[in-house]
């Protein structure tokens, strides 16, 4: 069976999460109860005494308390169980000196967390992010701000004046671009430049006879389908002289 030890916590008084001072305050009261001055020629008291300093000495250690604690979890454990005390049990391999750095570990780990909890709470965290928020307001204006004016002052007839200004622009350059490379002896701008004339097409008025004068040139240069709206606007040209006048006139 499993060798028992004094319940450290019952011997204080104190529940098993109770927290250091607890455990200091409980410590003081039984040791002046218990304490052999008060308690001459008692030696329960005495012995009582002596059981609550070895449990102030364990709970007010941190290392020895958690050790303590962990036997303790699993003696009740086996209390549940009795069958498993008596089951073999293999020896520890765990040298003192493992053990030893082990715990060490656990103490610089816990040093090491409560000196960062202190410099994040030294920290001044406001500053910082009172800058981080002003950039994200700055940032939702550059966006929202030029939407807001765009259409919450947008009037639709002057955006369409403003596009249609903006197409006859494009047009003029189209039209400057298709004649200097018509000038320049290019026979599909001189097609495309006669096409613009005689339909009036990008807002050129209309000038059948230069057209013609355009086309003839590019299919001078062996421009099919200039020659062949050539031919075709001569010979419409030719019928229209030629018709009778409409009836009715003078």
């Amino acid at each position: 069976m499993m060798s028992l030890r004094p319940d450290y916590y019952q011997l204080l008084d104190v529940p098993p999460r109770a927290s250091a001072e607890e455990i200091k305050k409980a410590y003081r009261k039984q040791a002046m109860r218990f304490h052999p001055d008060h308690n001459v020629g008692n030696a329960a008291a005495e012995e009582r005494f002596k059981l609550v300093v070895e449990a102030y000495r364990t709970l007010g250690n941190e290392e020895l308390r958690a050790d303590y604690d962990a036997w303790l979890e699993r003696h009740e454990r086996l209390s549940m169980a009795p069958e498993l005390s008596d089951m073999p049990r293999r020896p520890a391999r765990v040298s003192i000196r493992h053990a030893q750095k082990r715990r060490e570990a656990r103490l610089r780990g816990r040093r090491r967390g409560a000196g960062l909890r202190r410099r994040m709470a030294a920290r001044p965290a406001w500053p910082i992010s009172r800058w981080h928020i002003m950039a994200v307001y700055v940032f939702c204006l550059a966006i929202i701000v030029p939407w807001v004016a765009r259409y919450a002052f947008h009037d639709p007839e002057q955006a369409r004046l403003e596009q249609a200004e903006r197409k006859r622009e494009r047009d003029r350059a189209e039209v400057a671009a298709i004649y200097a490379k018509a000038c320049a002896g290019d026979a599909v701008a001189q097609f495309r430049y006669g096409n613009i004339l005689y339909f009036g097409l990008n807002g050129v008025q209309k000038d059948a006879d230069k057209a013609l004068r355009w086309w003839q040139r590019a299919a001078a240069q062996g421009h099919a389908e200039a020659a062949n709206n050539y031919n075709a606007a001569h010979e419409q040209k030719e019928a229209a002289e030629v018709l009778p006048p409409a009836a009715g006139s003078n």
